[in-house]
């Protein structure tokens, strides 16, 4: 590689000059002579080129400096980019001398063979490189005056050791096993040919102390290259080509025929990877049905890690269905499981950066998923924080340049705020509410003709407004509804339209709730009627689906609802009523704990303690104080598994409710 010099911005530009007046100058138009001449007019330029070069090197050395988004190592990268986009004086005649079309030219030789680790290609380098190679190419193709001194008496000069370089050289094995008795020039086409611009430069004694590293070099090469045959009858056809080149030296086909090695054993390889990777992923699978998602986090990172030596980003690619399958697991069932879709997440940006836009992106976006599920659930001790974190996580999805990403991403932050408007202060929680609506309106708009995206984004804004209804009172507050009902009722008749039964239950479980607020709102006993017989169907049809999770959340609202309709209810119902809602009620909470929810347990806790309270009054003492104790024990749980927001004050005031009703009952 040239980068020998300690300024390698001027490295750079030395060697864009060089490659422009190569344009005019007498030289060959292709073959490797070209780059190992380019190369070596930089390493020793004639005094106009020189003038030249650090004039614009300056102009480069500015743009560098306002390249605030530039890694630390940006001149480095630079100056390999160049020499990996060198291009000859056929192809910048082809690109009309143009410096935008060159440099687009330059940047399109970068691929994984001559950018391996991806950083030339990311974003900010690519956009770095643009802009100086543009802007120092625009002067030097304009006029030729720099290369003046590239006469044809220098360039004969220059290109002697380049066309040396061209000719195959035999019997490159036994000239370096002894190279005390090589002639200089032998021993300079073979330093050339080892990446060297200017091994007449160097003394004897280095050179060879050079070309003694480079033949160890050359003997390990031969002998990894030996154990790759027998591989498969197609590797091995290739590798005799391999051999042979590598036999003259021609290192740069070498390289290009071990890429085709690779293509034709990653063809070979992939079928059983695959079937292994099935296998895995099938008891990974299991694993979660039986409850141990570490096992089916160990099963999965193995079943992805087989796939890094056919290319190193598949390991990446096949982590995000992994880290999807922990989330969705987790959303159904409830529990830690989407605390794996998490470091799911966390492994494969630990592997990705920008300039894999893509599975950065979604994998971004599965990490705020994952953090939403899990903020959700979580006490207000560590909930708040990681909510926080999602929005971290969705923002940056949301500046992705992929326009369905961008809408899922917006969708997800009014999810995210949502749910911390549940835990935010009253003062907060309308401008939150109001964000999520907002968010999720853009979202539709962007998802377009994206039928299911758009009702599940329908969906979050009923909610959203169902919400902000809480917050709200008398006119507003009516208008709010209507609008929660609209939208959750379109998104129950597109879902439909779909077939998506599993969404479209979810909807109108949304359109119930939506009812049921307009039954308190208007006292309109029939209404919570109709939506207590909605929240029973949902529940039922939950757990015919095996949706324990969305089971639950039927029964904490039917059994909410039916403790509002209680209070209305005439005298002789009202036992029976506060009954079936204890057992919904019961039945949540259960649920709940069991899966270690404590946020959504603490709620139904409160509600629990109230019914039982409230069917107290109808018994006598002895039954009374019974159920009392029991309203008692779930205050005292509810205020042990930690409250959020107003929830605490509300366990508070019902705590001291009870306390006096125990003491006048005992009294």
């Amino acid at each position: 590689m040239f980068i020998r010099q300690k300024d390698n911005l001027a490295n750079g530009i030395r060697l864009l000059a060089a490659m422009s007046g190569f344009v005019s100058a007498p030289s060959p138009k292709s073959g490797l002579a070209v780059y190992d001449a380019i190369r070596k007019i930089a390493a020793r330029p004639p005094k106009s080129l020189v003038t030249m070069a650090d004039e614009l090197t300056e102009a480069a050395r500015t743009a560098l400096a306002r390249a605030l988004d530039a890694p630390k190592d940006a001149d480095i990268l630079f100056v390999q980019m160049v020499e990996a986009g060198l291009l000859t004086p056929q192809e910048i005649t082809a690109n009309s001398m143009d410096a935008e079309a060159c440099t687009t030219a330059m940047l399109a030789k970068l691929s994984d063979k001559t950018d391996p680790t991806g950083e030339m290609r990311r974003p900010e380098m690519c956009k770095l490189f643009t802009g100086i190679v543009q802007s120092t190419l625009v002067p030097l193709f304009r006029t030729k005056a720099y290369a003046a001194d590239l006469t044809p008496a220098y360039m004969a000069e220059s290109l002697q050791s380049a066309h040396r370089a061209e000719h195959k050289i035999d019997h490159v094995a036994a000239k370096l096993d002894n190279l005390e008795a090589q002639t200089r020039d032998t021993l300079d086409a073979l330093a050339l040919r080892f990446g060297e611009p200017a091994p007449e430069e160097m003394t004897s004694a280095n050179l060879r102390a050079f070309l003694i590293e480079k033949a160890h070099d050359y003997r390990a090469l031969q002998q990894e290259v030996e154990t790759l045959r027998g591989t498969t009858p197609r590797i091995d056809n290739v590798l005799s080509a391999v051999e042979a080149s590598i036999a003259t030296l021609d290192l740069e086909e070498a390289e290009r025929l071990l890429v085709s090695v690779r293509e034709t054993s990653s063809d070979a390889l992939r079928k059983p990877l695959e079937d292994n990777a099935r296998v895995m992923e099938a008891q990974a699978r299991i694993a979660m049905m039986r409850q141990r998602p570490e096992r089916a986090f160990t099963l999965f990172s193995s079943a992805a890690d087989s796939f890094a030596a056919l290319d190193p980003l598949e390991p990446s690619r096949r982590r995000l269905s992994y880290a999807r399958a922990f989330y969705e697991y987790g959303e159904r069932f409830g529990g830690p499981v989407t605390e794996f879709a998490e470091r799911v997440a966390h492994a494969i940006l630990a592997a990705v950066d920008t300039s894999n836009p893509k599975i950065f992106a979604e994998a971004q976006n599965l990490l705020g998923l994952s953090l939403l599920s899990q903020g959700r659930y979580a006490t207000d001790a560590s909930g708040s924080d990681i909510l926080n974190r999602a929005i971290e996580a969705f923002t940056i999805t949301a500046n992705t340049p992929d326009g369905h990403l961008r809408a899922a991403s917006l969708d997800h932050l009014s999810m995210t705020r949502m749910t911390q408007a549940h835990r935010a202060k009253p003062s907060d929680r309308v401008d939150l509410l109001r964000a999520a609506i907002t968010g999720s309106r853009e979202a539709i708009e962007l998802f377009g003709d994206d039928q299911p995206s758009v009702a599940r984004a329908l969906n979050n804004l009923g909610n959203a407004h169902l919400l902000l209804a809480d917050q709200l009172d008398g006119a507003e507050l009516v208008e709010t509804l209507d609008q929660a009902f609209s939208a959750l009722d379109r998104a129950t008749r597109l879902f439909g339209d779909l077939g998506d039964i599993i969404n479209m239950a979810g909807a109108r479980f949304g359109v119930a709730t939506v009812i049921e607020r307009q039954a308190k709102v208007y006292g309109d006993p029939a209404r919570r009627k109709r939506a207590i017989d909605e929240f029973d169907k949902a529940r039922q049809f939950y757990r015919e689906q095996k949706m324990p999770q969305d089971a639950a959340m039927a029964s904490g609202a039917m059994g909410s609802a039916l403790l509002t309709h209680a209070t209305n209810a005439p005298p002789e119902h009202i036992v029976s009523l506060l009954t079936a809602a204890e057992s919904a009620l019961g039945d949540a909470a259960a649920h709940y704990r069991d899966t270690e929810q404590p946020l959504l347990e603490v709620a139904l806790l409160r509600k629990l303690s109230i019914s039982k309270e409230m069917r107290a009054l109808a018994l006598p003492a002895p039954e009374a104080l019974d159920l009392l104790h029991q309203a008692q024990a779930h205050l005292k749980r509810a205020v042990e598994l930690g409250a959020a927001g107003r929830e605490v004050d509300l366990l508070h005031a019902a705590q001291e409710r009870i306390e006096n009703k125990l003491a006048g009952l005992a009294q």
